[in-house]
């Protein structure tokens, strides 16, 4: 079996993957201040590699891992007050995620992995 990148893939190549065997896996982050030294996007970089690696261990076992561009919005109160922090509210991050995970149940997907890189009380709870 093999990770595949859901955007870089065509719509036959999707519509021909054995459901079965197909695990979709999200990578979730914030796109928040980290301090100083660290870049915006650095829970996206985590998710995206938590993702991959287990997209790899799956793969490995015989399914297809399937990685969806991630999504790098959230709710992200507590540094909503640095610059570049974007912070959506909750209801809007559960709605979003509920619809994917919606839309990808009706093409047949048994399964939506979340690799999520973020911890924020608004995004816990």
């Amino acid at each position: 079996m093999s990770v595949l990148e859901l955007s870089a893939m065509t719509w036959e190549e999707v519509r021909d993957l054995d459901r079965a065997k197909a695990v979709a896996i999200l990578p979730t982050g914030a796109l928040e201040a980290h301090g100083p030294h660290l870049p915006l996007g650095t829970d996206v970089i985590i998710a995206e590699a938590m993702a991959r690696r287990a997209a790899e261990k799956l793969s490995a076992r015989g399914y297809d891992a399937v990685l969806l561009p991630p999504l790098e919005y959230t709710a992200a109160e507590f540094a909503a007050g640095f610059p570049g922090t974007v912070s959506l509210r909750p209801s809007t991050v559960t709605a979003l995620v509920v619809d994917v995970a919606s839309s990808l149940g009706r093409q047949g997907f048994p399964v939506l992995a979340i690799a999520n890189a973020h911890l924020d009380p608004a995004h816990v709870a």
